[in-house]
């Protein structure tokens, strides 16, 4: 039959080889009983050496500030403005690829749970200080029974041997036995333990990496990565820095470089780096913060309803008002506080034109009367003075009788014409099939530009003129336009055959473009 042999560990194997040469653990010399026993140790046991092992760099985590701890050596950025230069963006694309919180943290977890369990006793602190307590506890006990055997005349016998060998065996069967599957339950434990550690603290990283800033984002409307968050964080904090009082050139410099690198990561994470740029100080900075991240779909739709509320509320005013204004507003007081800012609408123009018309209509109406009660009495009576403008008692005989009766005249030429003009339009717009032409309309633009300019001595009858006055033949021009709806190329139709120049047109076109489309 073979013989059994049992698999020991260098300490033990260290252990028995010295004894078995005389040397004993305290050491002391190892009697002769000893050094029988560890030789049978020796030949019932096998020890094999680990084999030699590559050495790996140890893995040092930059949890520190959170934030890039390592810099790429030899990166220098730009000292000014807020564009990275491509060294810093190189360096921040570095930074990037090695810096992320919860990525190492899984990749960590992830490979303890992929590695099988091994326990080495070699390399266990608690063995080594529970095979050196076995070690004395063996000493003392081979001690203790050699002088007892002395004391009775056993002390160099082959019994005293044999006793020795007991105890060093029952000992170490202890260490193997008992000691060793407790220390390897303890080890076991504490990598089970190291992984739960992990996956505590991956979630903790989540939470703060990840599930915090889009909590955020639901409130403001702008997402940003808890790595961007960090990188402004450390960012500011070197402005702060570079802002002290006292500090050297060549400091500012060094501050200036990481800030660029920095800089150069918020731009690939799709954030303004001009916001944190070289030139803003660090108050600014950090007011800038709102304005950093990328807008979500919900910060999105929030600001088309902004928008559409703030046109609304403007076309409001517009609808209200008759004019343009200044366009919409975020401040809706600035809408009522600008509301005449801008060219009256097509329905402002139409509504200032029929209060025109009816003012007209009572103005011709109350000098009609005091033209007649003028006539009647032969003099100006007093209300005929005050609504005419003339003295009282100015006799029907007086020139000023005449320019009375002649602007009137005048007056009620023009109206009746628009007021024909009206009521053509008023009965297209009701039957769809009757329409003012563009000829027509210049027509009575045309006879709406006549004056009356005095009396032909000759024939007696009255002379007409031509309104040159600019104000007067923009006031005839929309008049025209909201009594006609005329559109278009039919404007300029009309505008021509009334005689208005080129000039005139082109600035009427500019001041209201939309009745030339």
């Amino acid at each position: 039959m073979a013989t059994q042999t049992t698999q020991i560990g260098k300490n033990q194997y260290d252990y028995l080889t010295n004894m078995a040469a005389g040397k004993a653990a305290a050491g002391g010399a190892a009697n002769a009983g000893q050094q029988k026993w560890a030789a049978g140790q020796l030949k019932s046991s096998t020890y094999t050496p680990p084999a030699a092992q590559a050495t790996t760099p140890a893995v040092k985590p930059t949890m520190g500030t959170g934030v890039f701890n390592a810099m790429t050596a030899g990166a220098n950025a730009a000292k000014s403005g807020a564009t990275p230069t491509p060294a810093a963006t190189a360096a921040a694309t570095t930074m990037a690829t090695q810096y992320s919180p919860t990525k190492s943290t899984l990749n960590t977890l992830q490979t303890a749970i992929n590695t099988p369990f091994s326990y080495d006793i070699n390399t266990d602190p608690a063995y080594q200080a529970a095979l050196a307590l076995a070690k004395q506890n063996i000493s003392q006990q081979q001690s203790d029974t050699n002088a007892q055997l002395r004391a009775t005349g056993q002390g160099k016998s082959s019994y005293s041997e044999t006793v020795a060998n007991q105890i060093g065996t029952k000992e170490m069967g202890r260490i193997s036995t008992e000691v060793v599957p407790t220390l390897m339950q303890q080890a076991y434990q504490r990598n089970q333990d190291q992984i739960a550690n992990n996956g505590n603290l991956y979630s903790l990283q989540n939470q703060e990496y990840f599930q915090n800033p889009i909590t955020e984002s639901a409130v403001t409307g702008n997402y940003m990565s808890g790595e961007a968050r960090n990188a402004i964080d450390q960012l500011l904090s070197l402005k702060q820095q570079a802002e002290t009082k006292g500090i050297t050139a060549e400091a500012r410099s060094g501050l200036s470089s990481q800030a660029d690198q920095i800089r150069a990561f918020l731009q690939s994470q799709g954030i303004n780096p001009e916001l944190f740029g070289a030139n803003v100080s660090a108050n600014t900075a950090t007011s800038n913060i709102g304005q950093a991240g990328t807008r979500t779909l919900q910060g999105q739709q929030t600001d088309l309803q902004n928008k559409q509320a703030n046109w609304n509320a403007y076309t409001d005013t517009v609808d209200r008002s008759g004019t343009w204004g200044a366009g919409p507003a975020q401040n809706w007081g600035n809408l009522i506080a600008n509301a005449n800012a801008g060219n009256q609408t097509m329905t402002g123009q139409q509504n200032a034109s029929g209060l025109m018309s009816e003012q007209q209509n009572r103005d011709i109406n109350t000098r009609n009367a005091a033209i007649t009660e003028w006539q009647t009495v032969g003099t100006a009576t007093p209300s005929v003075a005050e609504i005419l403008g003339v003295p009282v008692g100015t006799p029907t005989s007086d020139q000023a009788y005449r320019d009375a009766s002649t602007a009137l005249e005048q007056d009620k030429f023009t109206y009746s014409q628009w007021s024909d003009a009206a009521n053509a339009a008023g009965k297209a717009n009701s039957t769809a099939t009757q329409t003012v032409s563009a000829a027509t309309a210049g027509d009575m633009l045309s006879a709406a530009l006549q004056k009356v300019v005095g009396t032909d001595t000759d024939t007696g009858k009255t002379k007409y003129g031509v309104y040159s006055d600019p104000a007067k033949r923009e006031e005839a021009f929309v008049t025209m336009i909201n009594t006609t709806g005329l559109r278009g190329n039919d404007v300029i139709t009309a505008l021509t055959k009334a005689g208005y120049s080129i000039k005139e047109i082109n600035a009427l076109q500019a001041q209201y473009p939309e009745v030339f489309q």
